[in-house]
């Protein structure tokens, strides 16, 4: 597989300040998303064909479009199919941002 570099999927680090966390914050706050989001966690790699939501491909293409974005998700083309993962280093860099909102400096 190789990697999809385009708007929203850079190899840019989280920044781990409030501006990144409400990025990751609002594309998770859309239940369709989160449920996305979990099938991703739980079969990293997969495509979109390989999902049930139950919605029109158009509507799934938006909600990956906004993970992508926020940089939760990950994306990299295999033949005919684009494959995601999450992104982890954003994911990371959102826990540590979490940690401290609890404790601040």
């Amino acid at each position: 597989m190789r990697s999809e570099i385009g708007p929203g999927n850079t190899s840019k680090d989280f920044e781990s300040n409030d501006e990144d966390a409400l990025k990751v914050l609002m594309a998770l706050r859309d239940s369709k998303r989160f449920e996305i989001f979990r099938k991703v966690g739980e079969a990293p790699g997969s495509s979109s064909s390989e999902w049930n939501f139950g919605s029109s491909a158009s509507t799934t293409s938006h909600h990956i479009k906004v993970l992508i974005e926020a940089e939760v998700l990950e994306s990299a083309r295999d033949g005919k199919h684009v494959r995601y993962n999450i992104h982890r280093t954003t994911l990371a860099g959102f826990a540590r941002w979490a940690g401290r909102a609890g404790n601040p400096q």
